[in-house]
């Protein structure tokens, strides 16, 4: 990490104060539930797709942006529209049926481009949804709700700690060809503060979590959360670019802020509907 400022604020203090305006909106959707945080995951999906959708066409694979959208929609519609799938399987074989009339070159590269901008990060993204709604899961509402804000938790906990003690302690290299900046150091601080996050929820009994099943969500998010990371990084690596976007302050964009929970979102629904 650097010590560059940004006017006479530091990034840290602006990383603050941006998760201190984007934070309450997530927790609070994720209270209400329903299409309070159906809507504010499409809204995060498809802004990061966006996002992700500008790095294809800079280099040239221009995604067909419209039929993502609509795919998009489709995926969180899912838990109301029972003939989601039928829908997408229309959608995706439609837009394949389309390119023999489709002008212009590196077709079947944008095709695949309008999809996997769909698929990271909406898909992924939407497993948070599987979480508070309770697919598979078979719990009171209110411990989905407590379960998907602890997710939440755990996943800025781990960001919050690696990047402080990155930036203090960090001197060896964790993966440097992919990510530089990272370092073993802010690795096991962002380890630290998933484990802090799950005692402190064990603790004060704000879930039904057995001392074992906390220390479980503690190290998929503590390792998950590192990977999702370094996703994002060898993504953003490949097309030579800082950041996926400007759209948060001291974070970058939205792919940026949420990159993390698009891996350990998917592990942690498979844990509780198969686990827990």
């Amino acid at each position: 990490m650097t010590n560059s400022r940004q006017g006479n604020v530091s990034p840290g203090v602006i990383r603050i104060l941006t998760a201190l305006v984007g934070g309450p909106i997530v927790l609070v959707s994720a209270y209400l539930g329903g299409f309070w945080f159906a809507g504010l995951i499409l809204f995060i999906g498809v802004v990061a797709m966006l996002e992700v959708g500008a790095l294809f066409t800079s280099a040239g694979t221009k995604p067909f942006l419209s039929v993502s959208v609509v795919f998009a929609v489709l995926i969180v519609a899912r838990y109301w529209f029972t003939e989601w799938g039928i829908a997408a399987t229309v959608l995706i074989t439609g837009a394949v049926a389309a390119m023999p009339f489709v002008s212009g070159q590196r077709v079947p590269e944008r095709i695949a481009a309008t999809f996997f901008v769909v698929l990271y990060p909406v898909w992924l993204l939407s497993f948070l949804l599987n979480i508070r709604f309770g697919l598979g899961i078979d719990r009171p509402d209110d411990q989905l709700m407590r379960m998907t804000v602890l997710v939440f938790f755990l996943v800025w906990a781990n960001d919050t700690f690696a990047f402080y003690a990155g930036r203090k302690l960090g001197s060896r290299p964790f993966f440097a060809s992919v990510s530089p900046l990272k370092t073993w150091e802010g690795f096991f601080g962002g380890l630290i503060g998933t484990a802090l996050v799950a005692v402190l929820a064990k603790v004060l009994g704000l879930i039904a979590l057995s001392w074992g099943e906390s220390a479980a969500l503690a190290a998929i998010c503590g390792i998950c959360g590192p990977i999702g990371d370094l996703v994002e990084s060898k993504m953003k690596r490949s097309f030579e670019v800082k950041d996926s976007g400007s759209l948060l302050p001291g974070h970058g964009g939205m792919l940026d802020r949420f990159d993390a929970i698009l891996i350990c979102g998917p592990i942690i629904w498979l844990y509780l509907a198969y686990v827990w």
